[in-house]
């Protein structure tokens, strides 16, 4: 999926559909190991009409050759809940989505491309208190969807985190609340990203230890291979200074940090497809040097460090896609004098 945050279902396309305003996202034909991928090549658009109060959803056929879209017959339907499905099993069988304090299921027919919400729909393994619902999984046994809800604050208040956990019953079909897992991580919320090979997640965050600029740490969350079940960190990985952002690649195989107080900086790591591993791609490197090293190594004409820097980033784009690793895909230039890049 994207950040948009849920990577197996590819990239996140914004569009008007007669008077609805739908967020298409797509399962991958070509997906990462691990990744689930539906008999067809089937879109889905969540739909609502102009007052946001209908919550409905739709199927489409995607032509792998011309790309068209077609919708299937019968495929609109409307869910009890103003909640939309962002996430898939490792079969392709069912859907999830956030949903208050919990996760709705929907049950996917492959062969019509209907989508139904299951009947006890949403479920609930813990009360928020104050929390925000902002990460949902589905790992790679097919066993199990976790939840992340976050407590969100300021730094320096440390926010609180609960990991949810749900058993997939395939035959009723139904969720299990199985527990609810206080994660202690004594660190203010950035960000997270679900690594698409369905093999865990990472919490970004900063914590207090008091220096001028809070430390920026990792929390990989590993889902074991056989089990399924997650294995949380007591400590987390020492980044650098003031944690700014989070993405992982399409494929899984990479994961970038951007990171620092003055000068940001840029971490990228490399991630096993196969085992959740972290392995640095590269020594971290200012944002700053990084825009003068390519401004002269390519001779990008510029007369500003934003337009060095943007141009920086169409090359490593580049570059990133001519040897097999796009997590460089999308690019938005926000203004000339802010530029901000996007990972797809």
């Amino acid at each position: 999926m994207s950040s948009c945050s849920f990577r197996a279902f590819g990239n996140h396309i914004a569009w008007v559909l007669s008077s609805f305003l739908c967020f298409l996202f797509s399962f991958s034909v070509v997906a990462p190991p691990g990744a689930a991928q539906t008999t067809q090549p089937f879109l889905f658009a969540a739909t609502n009409n102009s007052s946001g109060t209908s919550p409905g959803f739709v199927t489409l056929l995607r032509n792998s050759t011309t790309g068209v879209l077609t919708l299937l017959p019968s495929s609109s339907v409307t869910f009890k809940d103003p909640c939309s499905p962002t996430t898939i099993d490792p079969t392709g069988s069912f859907l999830f989505a956030m949903c208050g304090d919990g996760v709705a299921m929907y049950t996917l027919d492959s062969s019509t491309g209907i989508v139904a919400e299951t009947p006890n729909s949403p479920y609930s393994a813990s009360i928020s208190n104050g929390q925000i619902s902002m990460l949902l999984a589905a790992e790679s046994t097919g066993q199990y969807v976790y939840l992340l809800k976050v407590g969100v604050t300021e730094s320096p208040v440390p926010s609180t985190f609960t990991l949810d956990t749900f058993q997939i019953d395939p035959s009723t079909p139904t969720l299990v609340p199985l527990n609810s897992q206080s994660l202690s991580f004594n660190a203010t919320w950035l960000g997270a990203a679900v690594d698409p090979a369905r093999h865990g997640i990472f919490v970004f965050a900063n914590q207090e230890q008091g220096a001028t600029s809070p430390v920026a740490l990792l929390f990989p969350i590993s889902f074991d291979l056989s089990t399924g079940l997650p294995t949380i960190p007591t400590t987390g990985v020492n980044i650098g200074d003031n944690a700014r952002s989070i993405t992982m690649s399409p494929s899984g195989g990479y994961l970038a940090l951007g990171w620092g107080d003055i000068l940001g900086s840029f971490t990228v790591y490399q991630i096993s497809t196969t085992d959740f591993s972290m392995a640095p791609s590269a020594p971290s490197i200012s944002v700053w040097k990084m825009a003068a090293m390519v401004s002269t190594r390519f001779r990008i004409p510029s007369t500003s460090v934003p337009e060095v820097i943007f141009s920086m980033c169409k090359r490593l784009r580049q570059i990133f896609l001519a040897v097999g690793s796009p997590f460089l895909s999308t690019i938005h230039r926000v203004s000339p004098y802010s530029p901000r890049l996007r990972f797809q």
